[in-house]
This record gives C-alpha cells, sequence and structure tokens, in this order.
C-alpha cells in the first residue's frame, strides 16, 4: 500500500460535486490519515452528513480545495480572516450612530476595506433594506477567492491590498473589521480614515489589548484619542465582546466610531470639548484619595506655591502616564489644562486672571520643565474650599506675585505668566 500523502489524496481521491456543492473520500484511509483530510475539509467549512456520507459545504467545494493545493493548508488563514459575527453587527445598529446614519439621504456610499467573504456587506445591505435606506457599497479585499465570493454574491469588490489604494475622499460611511495580527489594524484604520468625506463616520471591530498599553505605542495613543471623542463607553472592559465572540479567536474586542480627520480635528480643539474633558478630569481627581491626600498635605505644612505646582505636575503626570479602565476616558492632550485648573483650587495663594491656554498635544508638553518660579511670600493659611475662588473674600491681599506657570511647558512664548492677588 502507498504510503499516504495529504497533498496527493486532496488533489487526486476525493469526489468533488459542484453542483450538490459535496465531497466525499474516496479511497479507505486509516483513522489517522482519514483525519488529516477530515480536518482540512472542516476548516474549508464542510459540514460532514452521517447519513448521506458527504461533507457538505456552503460554498463551491472545488475553489476551496484548489485555495489549499495554491496555498497549503497551514496557510489557510494567511489573510487573517475572521468573519464578522452577527452579534457585532447588531450591536453596531443598535448603539453606534449606524442606528440613524444614512436616514435622511437619498443613498450613502459606504466603503468595506477588508470584506471577506462579504459578511459585512450583506448584513449591512440587509440592514438597509429593512430601514428603508440606500446603502451603495464598493470593498476590497487581498484574497482573490473572497473576491470571487463576493462577486457571485453581486457585490462591488475589487482584488487590492487596501493600503496600497490611493485614499479618495467621497465615503459617507466606512464599515470595517480590519486584520488584527499585533497593531497592524491601525494603519488599515488610519488609511481609512483618508476615504471619509468631511461628515463621514468610520466603525471598526477592533482587538482590545491596545487600550491599556497606548502609553508605550505611538499608534495606540493616536487611535485611543480619536476613539475617545465617540466610543468612550467601548472603551471600558466592561462593555467589551468576550473571547470566543469570532469563532477561533480566543481575545476579548469591541467597536469603535472615528470622524473623518478634519472633523475630528475640529472638536478636539474645541473649547466645548476641552471643558468636557476638564470635567471628566476633575471628577476622577476628586474620587481618587492618593491624589487629593497628596495635596493636602501639603496645605497643611503651608507649602508655597511653588511646592504645590511641582507637586500638581508631578500627579498630573504620573496619572496621564497610566493607562488603566479608571483612566483611559481622560483625554491626553489637556494636560496643561488639568494643571492650571489645580493651582487654581489648591494654591495657597488663589490665581486669577491665568492667560487663556493654546491647546497643546501631549508631545508638545514637557512636565519635568520647571525652571524659574519664585518663591510665593507666606499667606496665613485658611481653609481652602475645593471650589475656585470660593474663599478668596477671607483671604489677606498681599502684593501680586507673578508665577512663570508657562515655563512648564516647552515651545512656549516667552513672556507669558499667570498672575495671583
Amino acid at each position: 500500500m502507498a504510503k499516504f500523502n495529504l497533498f496527493s489524496t486532496l488533489k487526486n481521491d476525493l469526489d468533488v460535486d459542484t453542483v450538490e456543492r459535496t465531497i466525499s473520500v474516496i479511497p479507505p484511509l486509516n483513522k489517522k490519515d482519514y483525519g488529516k483530510v477530515r480536518s482540512i475539509l472542516l476548516r474549508l467549512g464542510g459540514e460532514w452528513s452521517i447519513q448521506d456520507q458527504v461533507f457538505y459545504f456552503p460554498k463551491c467545494p472545488q475553489a476551496l480545495l484548489d485555495r489549499v493545493l495554491a496555498v497549503g493548508s497551514r496557510s489557510l488563514n494567511k489573510y487573517h480572516f475572521y468573519p464578522t459575527p452577527a452579534e457585532l453587527f447588531e450591536y453596531m445598529t443598535l448603539h453606534t450612530p449606524l442606528s440613524y446614519f444614512g436616514a435622511s439621504q437619498p443613498h450613502v456610499r459606504v466603503l468595506e476595506p477588508e470584506c471577506g467573504e462579504g459578511g459585512l456587506i450583506r448584513m449591512l445591505l440587509e440592514f438597509g433594506e429593512q430601514e428603508g435606506r440606500h446603502f451603495d457599497i464598493d470593498g476590497y479585499d487581498l484574497d482573490p477567492l473572497n473576491v470571487i465570493f463576493c462577486k457571485e454574491a453581486g457585490f462591488n469588490v475589487q482584488e487590492a491590498d487596501f493600503l496600497a489604494v490611493e485614499p479618495r475622499r467621497e465615503y459617507d460611511l466606512i464599515v470595517m473589521n480590519p486584520p488584527f495580527n499585533g497593531v497592524e489594524f491601525i494603519k488599515h484604520i488610519k488609511h481609512a480614515q483618508k476615504f471619509l468625506g468631511k461628515n463621514g463616520l468610520l466603525i471598526s471591530v477592533v482587538p482590545t489589548e491596545w487600550i491599556l498599553e497606548s502609553g508605550s505605542c505611538q499608534a495606540s495613543r493616536w487611535l485611543l484619542e480619536q476613539a475617545q471623542i465617540e466610543s468612550t463607553a467601548e472603551l471600558n472592559d466592561g462593555n467589551f465582546f468576550e473571547p470566543g465572540t469570532f469563532k477561533n479567536v480566543s481575545i476579548p474586542t469591541t467597536i469603535i466610531c472615528l470622524n473623518s480627520a478634519e472633523q475630528a480635528e475640529k472638536i478636539l480643539n474645541s473649547e466645548r470639548y476641552r471643558d468636557a474633558a476638564l470635567y471628566d478630569f476633575d471628577l476622577y481627581f476628586d474620587n481618587t484619595g492618593k491624589y487629593f491626600e497628596t495635596l493636602n498635605e501639603l496645605k497643611m505644612k503651608e507649602a508655597d506655591s511653588q511646592e504645590f505646582m511641582e507637586a500638581i505636575t508631578r500627579l498630573v503626570t504620573t496619572m496621564l502616564e497610566k493607562y488603566s479602565c479608571d483612566t483611559v476616558h481622560i483625554v491626553r492632550r489637556f494636560k496643561a489644562e488639568y494643571i492650571a485648573a489645580l493651582m487654581k483650587i489648591w494654591s495657597p495663594t488663589p490665581i486669577d486672571n491665568i492667560p487663556e491656554i493654546q491647546l497643546a498635544t501631549p508631545d508638545q508638553i514637557n512636565p519635568t520643565a520647571i525652571t524659574n518660579i519664585p518663591k510665593t511670600p507666606f499667606v496665613t493659611p485658611v481653609q481652602i474650599s475645593l471650589t475656585p475662588n470660593a474663599n478668596i473674600a477671607k483671604l489677606p491681599s498681599p502684593k501680586p506675585v507673578q508665577i512663570n506657570f508657562f515655563d512648564l511647558l516647552d515651545n512656549e512664548e516667552s513672556g507669558k505668566t499667570a498672575f495671583m492677588s
């Protein structure tokens, strides 16, 4: 009896019925060899029928076999293809702007950058039909077999490496499930954002490890800041989809939404967004005892404004460097504003008329650059309210003293000062 060869068996010893979409194994095999063949057929999507003694397939079995013979059984998922479960798409329709997106438009231009076998496209079209919305969908996929399946289903999909496709800012909506593969998915999301029109929306399935590792990865920090605008709740571990939601995927996942780059930058630099970020920071700070106690100890020992400035800068720096479930919602780019807000509350001499701070990105801030801060004359201690300026009337009136608050920031214009009165 000839030695078993898996490749030869798959190529020559299977009976493929392209009409009924079935495969049966012709020669008798021992249990071990049959197990190898069965494993491949199951991985291709086949379902064994005890009654008919064949494997049934939802798609053309010959095309699937040709793929195995072309790339090898170990590379069956070399394109990191994991179909999007219906459970995740249902979440998109209920808890993201997709629930209403396009309701007032005659048609919505949609892009699915890595469409696989077209599962997301199919679900989106069915959702649009139910809701009376018209989604005009384009798609790309790197796997030629997936492109064949999509074209057979009537979808407008092209074979291409999406990262090599020249961006065209013409889409209202992008829905995607990018290949995870480490932080590779961030490259795909960042590239996809370039295809959005000014008021466009991007919805993506993502893994979750990157969220708490953002401090060590520039790409992750970028995605976190973008996702915080629309998806704060989805960044909380209590809202993650459990491992196993995707078949054969043993990590938790979540769904995030991004605006177009133009719209995101407009929001991030708006006073309204800054004020909301300050409110969230203040709420977190007031409910974190160790930070409050540190500053209260300084107050009790009658520390001066320089000591408070240094302590507050250290506290805020430490807080923003830690990416935890408790701090994931805090916007990092407003570090200077957080320091200024705490100085107004805790400085022994109240600070009035702090000039408006120009919004700065995190890499523009140097928290250790504390220089040339003059000593502040001693002020008789009083009980200081946590509400800014609440006890100003109780304080003595020393001569105005200049505090070089903006020396904390790199690349700031010289001469900007904060006055204490």
